[in-house]
């Protein structure tokens, strides 16, 4: 146990100094940092990093998001499924606790972080769609900023993954806007303690519609080529298709023992419990 701060030390140093230009040098110093601790501590050190560098930074962490993916990602392929599972499901935990007491700013994070995990194929498109079905299922004003969020940076990575499941949250979306906003129509005037103002609201669904038309004029779709080549030098970035994990957001925040991430692994988990937060209960 002696070994732990210090190990934890040293990785922290090196995932502060990250880059697109020494991301694969510093991923191969944490993989031998990683065979000479006990795997348990070191799975536990990169949970608490990972987690810290997405809720302590604020925004600033968001550029650097698809450079912390690609580590992530590669440590995975590199050192074992156990890896990647317990760190998303340590992630999926925070997510929920930061949704649950209304920090945007982290919340976003996740959202943009875990789009970037999709893009390198590291999870199939269930956690995001969740994710999004949590927003629209309480589409306050917190609820509108996340979607917005959503939309702009992983609608693009979901539509690719399974666009089915976009097309029935854009339906849902649209739904509860109008249940909730019936002014977004303009036949009535919003009312003058409107949490949303029409205008954001427009600017929402004016988002969905181009990423449902792939007009890509206020949602582009990221390019991440020229930044993977930098990265890995034109080596093979994804996760193929049949190695991808299938969490579901029940599944991250679901209690007790579980190893969703091994092969065969059932998991009992009611869908839906994921909780709603307590501003709504």
């Amino acid at each position: 146990g002696g070994k732990q701060p210090e190990c934890a030390r040293v990785v922290r140093g090196l995932l502060n100094r990250i880059s697109d230009s020494n991301c694969l040098a510093i991923c191969r110093q944490i993989e031998e940092i990683f065979r000479q601790n006990a795997r348990h501590e070191m799975v536990t050190t990169l949970q608490d990093l990972f987690r810290g560098i997405c809720e302590s930074n604020g925004r600033s962490f968001r550029p650097l998001s698809t450079v912390y993916a690609a580590v992530l990602t590669t440590l995975h392929q590199s050192l074992g499924t156990d890896v990647g599972g317990r760190l998303l499901d340590s992630c999926g935990a925070a997510f929920l606790a930061a949704y649950q007491r209304g920090d945007l700013d982290t919340v976003g994070n996740y959202v943009i972080f875990f789009a970037d995990l999709l893009h390198f194929g590291l999870f199939s498109a269930d956690l995001l769609v969740d994710m999004m079905r949590l927003f629209v299922g309480s589409l306050d004003e917190f609820g509108v900023e996340l979607a917005i969020v959503w939309v702009r940076h992983a609608g693009h990575g979901v539509r690719h993954s399974n666009p089915a499941a976009l097309k029935e949250l854009i339906v849902s979306l649209r739904e509860a806007v109008l249940r909730r906003y019936p002014y977004i129509t303009g036949d009535t005037p919003a009312p003058e303690d409107a949490s949303v103002s029409r205008a954001r609201l427009q600017f929402m669904l004016d988002m969905v519609a181009d990423l449902k038309n792939n007009k890509q004029k206020l949602v582009s779709k990221p390019d991440l080529g020229p930044l993977m080549n930098r990265i890995f030098k034109g080596g093979a970035w994804r996760v193929s298709a049949d190695k991808a994990m299938r969490p579901t957001l029940d599944m991250l925040t679901a209690t007790g023992t579980k190893r969703w991430w091994m092969e065969g692994a059932v998991l009992a988990v009611p869908r839906g419990q994921s909780g709603a937060r307590s501003a709504d209960a």
